[in-house]
């Protein structure tokens, strides 16, 4: 596809010039590394953002005779003849773009038909989190093999304005709400400052022309949706919105730095499964701290689900009330004992219970999950599970069963969803899903599932209100 741009053909070295910059602005020199011994890695994909990295890729490190070496990815994702095609243009831009004594050796990594979708299922998380794992993990052989420095990716000023919005949506940490950084490890992104627009002007005064992911048009995808909708809406009705949602970002980032800072002073120690810290030291920090403290010794422990952070406030709640008590969740213990804050994996879960109960009253259940407490709150009947609360979703009688393959719960527009589905989307890794529960009315005769209550295990709820 092409851009009309009407600009001078002067941009072509300004932008490459800008590439450069990125470069330095990431921490890389490439005047600073032996031609001979190191080479600089580059992430193609054949869209326009990673072409117009490549094509200015050359233009600076020919000139220094710095190798270049180019990998692309065939996750078999999409049709073969989309992903290889590809796969192809890479290849071939890869031959035009050698010139001179100087090529550009390209390898794709065929990551073979499945192993994404098997990866999603191994690992409890979705088709998009699978398919970067297992790119990344491409990238590290790669970048090891090639002895490159650095491995420039091709994400502009447009994708980090993108990710700010959809970290917001989601409610991210201070952290994470900071979006991308210029350079992770080996990682740079030397497009960090420079628009979609620019790259596309770029490449039409170059005279080179890319593919486009079909994939980028599906509005299942909340980047997608971001892109297509909310930009375009923030564009007409908001003026400067970018420049400050980047501000945020760069406030975000020094608050994170401080807080990460203040939270790695907090020493975790290790008593076999425990990884833990001394709990008066722990609630003198403040509660930013505390939380990011928890979240480390979470990981440290294997946890198998994201951590929610409603429940990491509960847990932080009852630090103040209690000497003694524990909390489980996403597979992990978290216990006060008096002396100490702690956190561990939990038991090995059995993953092919199968539970059903229907409850006519109040009274303390034990399932599967943990016990279930059901009292009744003027007209409202109230459900507890941990630091999971249900109320006024549901009357007498209701059952709580563990899912079928089969059941589905009614969306937002009133369509049925797949539980299955949902927990995916969830990234629920499969030994937990038979012990989330699902709540199920029976004073109708549709005796539809009203709740699926992932809360319990750290994950979302999705619930059904009239």
């Amino acid at each position: 596809m092409r851009t009309e741009f009407v600009m001078d053909s002067g941009f072509i070295s300004v932008f490459e010039k800008r590439v450069l910059d990125g470069l330095a602005a990431c921490g890389f020199n490439p005047d600073e590394i032996s031609p001979e011994n190191a080479a600089v890695g580059a992430a193609v994909s054949g869209g326009a953002d990673s072409v117009s990295l490549l094509a200015a890729l050359v233009s600076v490190l020919k000139k220094r005779g710095v190798r270049l070496c180019v990998i692309t990815v065939n996750h078999f994702i999409r049709s073969a003849s989309e992903s290889g095609g590809d796969a192809e243009f890479v290849r071939k831009l890869c031959r035009e773009l050698s010139s001179d004594g100087y090529t550009v050796s390209c390898h794709i990594e065929e990551l073979g038909a499945g192993a994404v979708e098997r990866t999603a299922g191994l690992r409890g998380c979705g088709t998009e989190d699978a398919a970067r794992l297992l790119r990344y993990n491409a990238f590290e052989r790669f970048a090891a093999e090639k002895n490159c420095s650095v491995m420039c990716l091709a994400h502009n000023k447009n994708d980090f304005t993108e990710t700010l919005l959809m970290r917001f949506l989601q409610g991210a940490s201070v952290e994470s709400a900071c979006g991308m950084s210029r350079r992770r490890g080996i990682y740079v992104r030397p497009l960090y400052d420079i628009t979609r627009r620019e790259i596309e002007a770029y490449l039409h005064l170059k005279g080179l022309s890319w593919r486009t992911d079909s994939t980028n048009s599906d509005e299942r995808f909340l980047r997608n949706r971001i892109r297509l909708r909310l930009v375009p809406f923030l564009n007409e009705n908001f003026s400067g919105w970018e420049t400050a949602v980047l501000s945020g970002a760069e406030k975000n980032r020094r608050d994170g730095d401080f807080i990460k800072s203040a939270a790695d002073k907090t020493e975790i120690l290790r008593d076999g499964d425990d990884f833990y810290t001394d709990a008066s030291a722990f609630t003198g920090c403040n509660e930013s701290v505390q939380l990011r403290v928890l979240y480390r010794m979470c990981n440290l422990a294997g946890s198998e689900g994201r951590i929610s952070y409603s429940l990491l406030k509960d847990f932080l709640a009852k630090t103040g009330e209690c000497d003694a008590f524990r909390m489980n969740f996403a597979g992990i213990t978290l216990e006060k004992d008096g002396l100490r804050i702690s956190a561990k994996k939990s038991s090995e879960i059995q993953t092919d219970c199968v539970f059903f109960d229907i409850i006519e009253k109040e009274g303390v259940f034990d399932f599967p999950f943990g016990n279930l407490a059901v009292t009744v709150c003027g007209s409202s009947v109230v459900l507890s599970a941990g630091a999971a609360d249900y109320s006024g979703i549901v009357e007498f009688p209701f059952c709580i069963r563990s899912a079928d393959s089969d059941d589905t719960v009614a969306a937002a527009d009133g369509a049925p969803r797949k539980i299955s589905d949902i927990m995916s989307a969830w990234h629920v890794p499969e030994k937990l899903r038979p012990l989330i529960p699902v709540i199920q009315e029976l004073k109708t005769a549709s005796q539809n599932i009203i709740c699926v209550a992932g809360r319990i295990y750290g994950f979302p709820d999705w619930i059904v209100r009239n």
